[in-house]
């Protein structure tokens, strides 16, 4: 316990997270893809405290946990089928990083373009560690 009374007073990053849930041409889901960007850095009550403030400014939703002091703002709430894609800010002790071709599936999947028609070719449909251009 007394170890982690201590993690939790050490510093936290309060993150900005994209998280891709693909398919493959065949229906399969895919691995999913992230993004994490780190976009300030505190303890964690008080970014939670700052997320908060800041999503109530823009009519954005909390998820808040006052005992254990997390907070999560939904800008593009998960939705129930695959293919799709999720935006929020959350406090967390992750590293930044972006898997490979990240914003091209990004782009395509919340632009719509590939929402209504996923076919064979597009970036979002192709077989794990295949690209269209490499079929």
């Amino acid at each position: 316990m007394e170890a982690f009374e201590r993690e939790l007073d050490m510093p936290w990053a309060l993150y900005y997270v994209r998280r891709l849930f693909l398919v493959t041409e065949d229906g399969r889901r895919r691995p999913v893809k992230r993004s994490t960007e780190r976009v300030d850095l505190g303890g964690l009550h008080h970014l939670a405290q700052r997320l908060i403030s800041v999503s109530g400014r823009h009519g954005l939703g909390v998820e808040h946990d006052p005992v254990y002091g997390r907070a999560r703002a939904w800008l593009r709430p998960r939705a129930k089928g695959w293919p799709m894609a999720k935006k929020l800010f959350a406090p967390a002790r992750v590293i930044d990083k972006k898997d490979q071709n990240f914003e091209q599936h990004w782009d395509a999947l919340v632009s719509g373009s590939a929402a209504h028609s996923l076919s064979p070719a597009s970036p979002l449909t192709a077989a794990p560690g295949r690209t269209p251009h490499a079929r």
